[in-house]
């Protein structure tokens, strides 16, 4: 069986846009649950965790992404929390707004341009006691040259493009 240049052309170019779409969450692509303040929280649909399993707590007091451990585990409002140790995961319990990545992990820069796309765990910086992800160094980079502004307007931005995600 042959197949045709246009029909290979339009395979190829199906095949990365499922790529593109794929998450570095185990290559599932992730859903939306709600952090307990109400905002959404990507998850992997497969194993239900935020944030790929990494431990949001310890980018604060670790200063560094680390991955959380079944034994210490909650899950909110749909979505399974991983923490490294038990003070972690009750640090989270007592404030989970001050831990939950804002934009509910989504990459921070798409969300001052309009739109989504989800970050990684591992790119990410804390402004202002807040946890922001991104999608790529490249946004990281350019959202540091002037967080102040990005925060402005992401903020602006944010209540409507979270109106438009699917529940």
């Amino acid at each position: 069986m042959t197949i045709r240049a246009n029909n290979w052309r339009a395979m190829l170019i199906a095949a990365m846009m499922v790529a593109a779409s794929a998450t570095v969450f185990g290559g599932a692509r992730a859903e939306e649950a709600f952090s307990p303040f109400g905002e959404r929280v990507l998850s992997d649909p497969m194993t239900g965790l935020a944030l790929g399993g990494y431990d949001p707590v310890a980018y604060f007091a670790d200063r560094k992404p680390r991955v959380g451990k079944r034994e210490y585990e909650i899950i909110v409002n749909g979505a399974v929390w991983r923490f490294v140790n038990r003070g972690n995961m009750e640090a989270f319990r007592a404030a989970p707004e001050v831990y939950t990545p804002r934009y509910g992990g989504y990459g921070a820069l798409s969300v001052t341009m309009g739109y989504t796309v989800e970050a990684s765990p591992l790119i990410w910086t804390i402004h202002q006691n807040r946890l922001y992800f991104f999608g790529s160094p490249v946004n990281r980079t350019v959202w540091m040259k002037d967080p102040e502004q990005f925060v402005k307007a992401g903020e602006k931005k944010w209540p409507a493009i979270e109106k438009t995600l699917v529940r």
